[in-house]
Order: C-alpha cells, then structure tokens, then sequence
C-alpha cells in the first residue's frame, strides 16, 4: 500500500483503510524498516491503521512524503518506508 500523506496523517501517524485492505487484513503487524529496524507495532482496526508515528518521527515524515506499507499476512509483519515520489518508482521497479 502506498500512501501520500495529508497533514492530519503526517502528525498522528494514523492512516485509512481501503475498503480491500478491510476485507483482507486486521489486528497487529510487526513492523520494521526496509533495513530490517523495529519500529513499533502497525494496528489495522476498522477503517483505521495507527502505531506509525515513532517511525514517522525517527524518519522525519511530513505532509506529502509518501509512505509504502508492506504487510505479510501469514508472518503477521509490515515493511515500511517513507519519502518522496521516488519511493514509489523505486518499489515499482523491484517487481
């Protein structure tokens, strides 16, 4: 999933659900970076998804940075970076 972020998310850390992520995933992801650092906890509830903001600190996030998740459903784990467009072509161009 991929994420650009609006102020209210930048500060909160908390994110919303698409309705597919609803229907496939729910409850709590490890969560490290693409380096493989813990950061905390991803909580998927609802319509919500919180537990990023130690990682939108630490990494400096800010409102339009974008922020790709990457969840494992079976390891019940989560990828996550952030940074400009470039994230996104980046990650793109690995598959």
């Amino acid at each position: 999933m991929a994420y650009e972020l609006p102020a209210a998310s930048a500060h909160s850390g908390v994110l919303t659900v698409s309705a597919e992520l609803r229907n496939v995933a729910s409850g709590e992801f490890s969560m490290t970076t693409e380096d493989q650092r813990p950061v905390g906890t991803l909580v998927v509830r609802g319509q919500s998804m919180w537990g990023l903001s130690p990682f939108f600190r630490r990494s400096g996030v800010e409102e339009g940075d974008y922020v790709l998740l990457i969840l494992d459903l079976v390891a019940r784990s989560a990828t996550v970076a952030a940074g400009t467009d470039e994230l996104l072509v980046r990650s793109l161009g690995d598959e």
